[in-house]
Parts: C-alpha cells; structure tokens; sequence
C-alpha cells in the first residue's frame, strides 16, 4: 500500500467513526441518562458491590 492509499483510508476511516458517531450519540445519550436514573435509585446496591469488591481483594492480597 502506498503512502496516498494509506491517508485515504486513513481517511474514510475517521470519516466512517465520526459518522457513526453523530449517529449513535441520541442513542447513546438515552442509554446514559436511564443508567445514571437507576444509579441515583440503586445507590446503595453499588455501595454493596464496591464493599465486596474492595473485601475480597484486601482478603486476597498476599501479606509481606
């Protein structure tokens, strides 16, 4: 591949992305405002999560 077909792909590329994008972002913006409604419901059901996360690896660690 020589060096102008490398850019042009390059190219069509981040072209592709950015459409994609300016495409998705309703969606996406949609998806993230439900998440951060359950979040601000479930608070506590993450505070548990990150409790037995944070448990089991200090249970896990190796002592020196």
């Amino acid at each position: 591949m020589n060096r102008n077909t490398s850019l042009a792909l390059r190219l069509l590329a981040t072209g592709v992305i950015i459409a994609g994008a300016v495409v998705m972002l309703p969606v996406v913006l949609g998806g993230l405002e439900r998440l951060l409604r359950e979040i601000r419901i479930h608070w506590w059901l993450l505070v548990l999560v990150a409790l037995a996360i944070w448990t089991l690896l200090a249970l896990g660690a190796k002592k020196r």
